[in-house]
């Protein structure tokens, strides 16, 4: 069985990012489970991304990867339409 798991944030919480990450993997509660770790943010740098690498890789278990959205993820013509609640990242999980 394979769970995903989403992660979005940019470089201002990367550690609070790790932290949940060790944590969701040290109490894993289905333990022959994969779990796809995926990163959606911006901004998050080399070294963001080995500290990450480097908490989740004690886990043999899990697997992570990293997205980045693009920078003008919404049309112009569908901007004006969108709600407050209407953001980049809800609008890139297309």
């Amino acid at each position: 069985m394979t769970i995903s798991v989403i992660h979005c944030f940019d470089h201002n919480y990367v550690l609070p990012a790790a932290v949940a990450c060790h944590t969701l993997l040290e109490h894993a509660v289905t333990p022959d489970a994969v779990y796809d770790l995926h990163v959606l943010g911006s901004g998050i740098t080399e070294e963001d991304r080995a500290l990450l690498q480097k908490v989740v890789s004690r886990f043999p278990q899990a697997r992570l990867s990293f997205r980045t959205p693009p920078a003008n993820p919404i049309p112009s013509d569908v901007l004006p339409m969108c709600s407050l609640l209407c953001s980049a990242l809800l609008w890139f999980r297309k």
